[in-house]
């Protein structure tokens, strides 16, 4: 990914036990500072087609969030594909906060704050 080599950690955890199917499973890795975070994320798509992939591990209240931003951004590219134009349109969830934002072409389009979810359902908790 040519990331520095000393990358600072907090934690790593294996998320199941190596099988005989998954020799390798899941890992998730805590780092020291969101700046390598956000990198690893970046610079995570040159992994395509390796067997390997980086995602960003959120709460559940977060991923409900961004996921009721997930029709919109999708309406936005359909939109951008129609009229032929070239959007730049990105769901981003800054960290440590409760929200996740629908950017297009730089500007915030929508926000859904996460706390709203958790008070809203039962089901859904910290």
């Amino acid at each position: 990914l040519g990331l520095d080599k000393t990358t600072p950690l907090v934690a790593v955890h294996r998320l199941s036990r190596p099988t005989k199917t998954r020799p390798n499973p899941p890992l998730l890795v805590r780092l020291v500072n969101f700046h390598d975070r956000d990198l690893i994320l970046k610079e995570g798509r040159k992994l395509r087609g390796t067997g390997f992939a980086v995602y960003e591990h959120l709460p559940p209240p977060l991923q409900a969030a961004r996921a009721q931003l997930v029709p919109d951004r999708d309406a936005e590219i359909a939109k951008a594909k129609d009229t032929n134009t070239n959007s730049k349109i990105s769901i981003y969830v800054p960290p440590k906060t409760t929200y996740a934002v629908l950017f297009v072409n730089g500007e915030e389009k929508k926000r859904i704050d996460a706390v709203d979810i958790v008070l809203s359902s039962n089901k859904v908790t910290w």
